[in-house]
Protein backbone atom coordinates (compact mmCIF):
# COMPACT_ATOMS: atom_id res chain seq x y z
CA UNK A 1 0.00 0.00 0.00
CA UNK A 2 1.14 3.71 -0.15
CA UNK A 3 1.13 5.97 1.90
CA UNK A 4 -1.40 7.95 0.10
CA UNK A 5 -3.82 5.08 0.66
CA UNK A 6 -3.04 4.79 4.06
CA UNK A 7 -3.91 8.14 4.85
CA UNK A 8 -6.97 7.99 2.92
CA UNK A 9 -7.90 4.85 4.49
CA UNK A 10 -7.20 6.92 8.20
CA UNK A 11 -9.44 10.14 7.04
CA UNK A 12 -12.22 7.48 6.14
CA UNK A 13 -12.08 5.66 9.28
CA UNK A 14 -11.70 8.71 11.65
CA UNK A 15 -14.78 10.40 9.73
CA UNK A 16 -17.12 7.20 10.23
CA UNK A 17 -15.88 7.44 13.94
CA UNK A 18 -16.48 11.17 14.51
CA UNK A 19 -20.19 10.55 13.08
CA UNK A 20 -21.03 7.71 15.32
CA UNK A 21 -20.30 9.90 18.18
CA UNK A 22 -23.82 11.12 18.64
CA UNK A 23 -25.05 8.02 18.48
CA UNK A 24 -23.04 6.73 21.74
CA UNK A 25 -25.04 6.52 24.58
CA UNK A 26 -23.38 8.29 27.54
CA UNK A 27 -24.66 8.73 30.79
CA UNK A 28 -22.47 10.57 33.24
CA UNK A 29 -25.02 10.33 36.47
CA UNK A 30 -25.70 7.16 37.68
CA UNK A 31 -29.99 6.47 37.88
CA UNK A 32 -29.63 4.90 41.17
CA UNK A 33 -27.65 4.59 43.48
CA UNK A 34 -26.40 1.00 45.51
CA UNK A 35 -29.00 1.60 48.83
CA UNK A 36 -26.47 0.91 52.07
CA UNK A 37 -27.67 0.43 56.15
CA UNK A 38 -25.14 2.29 58.30
CA UNK A 39 -25.01 1.72 62.34
CA UNK A 40 -23.08 4.06 64.25
CA UNK A 41 -21.93 3.56 67.79
CA UNK A 42 -20.25 4.99 70.43
CA UNK A 43 -17.70 3.78 73.08
CA UNK A 44 -16.86 6.11 75.40
CA UNK A 45 -13.20 6.72 76.47
CA UNK A 46 -11.79 4.03 73.84
CA UNK A 47 -8.77 3.99 71.62
CA UNK A 48 -10.08 2.45 68.00
CA UNK A 49 -8.31 -1.29 69.38
CA UNK A 50 -10.71 -1.09 72.14
CA UNK A 51 -13.73 0.28 69.82
CA UNK A 52 -12.74 -2.95 67.67
CA UNK A 53 -12.70 -5.21 70.14
CA UNK A 54 -15.85 -4.00 72.21
CA UNK A 55 -18.32 -2.85 69.70
CA UNK A 56 -17.41 -3.38 65.76
CA UNK A 57 -15.69 -7.27 65.91
CA UNK A 58 -19.23 -8.45 67.61
CA UNK A 59 -20.98 -6.85 65.50
CA UNK A 60 -19.79 -7.69 62.59
CA UNK A 61 -19.68 -11.18 63.79
CA UNK A 62 -23.62 -11.10 63.70
CA UNK A 63 -24.20 -9.15 60.88
CA UNK A 64 -21.83 -11.35 59.03
CA UNK A 65 -24.06 -14.61 59.54
CA UNK A 66 -27.39 -12.54 57.14
CA UNK A 67 -28.27 -14.42 54.05
CA UNK A 68 -28.04 -12.63 51.05
CA UNK A 69 -25.30 -9.77 52.40
CA UNK A 70 -22.42 -9.04 50.00
CA UNK A 71 -20.29 -6.55 51.63
CA UNK A 72 -19.87 -5.49 55.31
CA UNK A 73 -17.45 -2.49 55.71
CA UNK A 74 -16.56 -1.15 59.07
CA UNK A 75 -14.19 1.48 61.02
CA UNK A 76 -13.36 1.86 64.28
CA UNK A 77 -12.10 5.40 65.60
CA UNK A 78 -11.58 7.02 68.89
CA UNK A 79 -14.65 6.68 70.59
CA UNK A 80 -16.75 5.55 67.98
CA UNK A 81 -17.08 3.35 65.18
CA UNK A 82 -19.64 2.54 61.92
CA UNK A 83 -20.22 -0.32 59.65
CA UNK A 84 -21.87 -0.03 56.35
CA UNK A 85 -23.34 -2.67 54.69
CA UNK A 86 -24.35 -2.04 50.88
CA UNK A 87 -27.07 -4.11 50.22
CA UNK A 88 -29.30 -5.36 46.72
CA UNK A 89 -32.39 -6.19 48.01
CA UNK A 90 -33.84 -6.42 51.18
CA UNK A 91 -36.86 -7.92 52.61
CA UNK A 92 -39.25 -6.89 55.51
CA UNK A 93 -37.74 -10.77 57.19
CA UNK A 94 -34.23 -9.45 57.13
CA UNK A 95 -34.94 -5.69 58.28
CA UNK A 96 -37.25 -7.50 61.47
CA UNK A 97 -34.14 -9.99 61.98
CA UNK A 98 -31.47 -6.25 62.69
CA UNK A 99 -34.33 -4.46 64.10
CA UNK A 100 -33.63 -5.96 68.05
CA UNK A 101 -29.90 -5.81 67.43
Amino acid sequence: MTPFRIIIAFLVVSLMGLALIPKLSVNLNPSEQTPEISLQFNVRNADPTQVEKLATAPLENILSQLRDLDELNSQSRYGSGNITMPYLIWSEALIKKIKPL
